[in-house]
């Protein structure tokens, strides 16, 4: 490993033992190719855990949200796709029904009937009402 990343590392331990995590992990990729990695502990506290490797994997939970938001944020910054771009034309495999003519500005705002409709009204225990 590099000296450059040595305090980013000892950083991320010390971070590790601070807040009681069973592992931790730095991954840099710099001008496409990996820069560093390091990786330390277990998947868990449990006797018998394994250990985390390049190789390991994790539940991200929301964290993708905000990686696929920024990759999204900057492919509309820089022209790649609009944000009036309709999901279906990118994502090919979901049937189009299913994606109801969502666009990536409906995906940001959540403004798109798939989000906002008697279904998701009634899931919240609330009651929509067309308006006379």
């Amino acid at each position: 490993m590099s000296d450059l990343f040595q305090k980013l590392v000892s950083y991320t331990q010390a971070s590790q033992e601070k807040y009681g995590a069973s592992a931790s992990a730095l991954f840099i990729i710099q001008d496409g190719h990996v820069a560093t990695e390091w990786y330390s502990g277990q998947h868990h506290f449990k006797s018998g855990a394994l250990p985390v490797t390049r190789d390991s994997m994790f539940n991200l939970y929301s964290i993708r949200k905000s990686h696929v938001g920024m990759a999204t944020a900057i492919a509309v910054t820089e022209g790649s796709i609009s944000i009036d771009t309709v999901v279906s034309d990118i994502v090919k495999d979901m049937p189009t029904s299913d994606l109801k003519g969502v666009t990536i500005r409906d995906l940001a705002t959540k403004i798109n009937a798939k989000y906002f409709n008697e279904t998701f009204y009634d899931c919240l225990g609330l009651y929509f009402h067309e308006k006379d």
